[in-house]
């Protein structure tokens, strides 16, 4: 009898003790673990943003930089002409570009107008109307 009582072993408290200290720690590493990952996501897309937007950038700074003219500008909106690709020496509507913000979807939008090299030049010179201001 003196046998079982010599045996050294966990009472019933401890096994519940070790086994709600356990379990704590687990739910804690579970949420932390879940938070981790939560953060990871948001910063992911906050990067994502901002490489978005530093393109967007250089890009609209890169329009400028090689622009002739800004002919016209309004609170979202910007029209430049690009360049005297003829050099006629007039600006042409296939020489405009209109850039547009459109802050609901926080995007920029590059507007042209490309003519198929099979218009006449006739026809060309026709959409191109000159107009004097005097």
């Amino acid at each position: 009898m003196n046998a079982a009582r010599d045996k050294k072993a966990f009472t019933l408290a401890e096994l519940l003790m070790a086994l709600s200290l356990t379990a704590v720690i687990a739910l804690a590493a579970a949420t932390l673990a879940g938070a981790l990952s939560s953060a990871r996501e948001q910063t992911d897309a906050m990067a994502g943003a901002i490489q978005s937007g530093r393109a967007a950038m250089m890009n609209l700074d890169a329009s400028l930089r090689k622009a002739r003219l800004v002919t016209a500008a309004e609170a979202n909106s910007l029209v430049i002409w690009t360049g005297d690709a003829n050099e006629d020496e007039r600006i042409n509507v296939n020489e405009l570009v209109l850039l547009t913000s459109q802050p609901a979807s926080q995007t920029v939008e590059r507007w042209e107008v490309f003519f198929p090299d099979s218009l006449s030049l006739k026809l060309l010179d026709s959409l191109n109307v000159r107009r004097d201001l005097a």
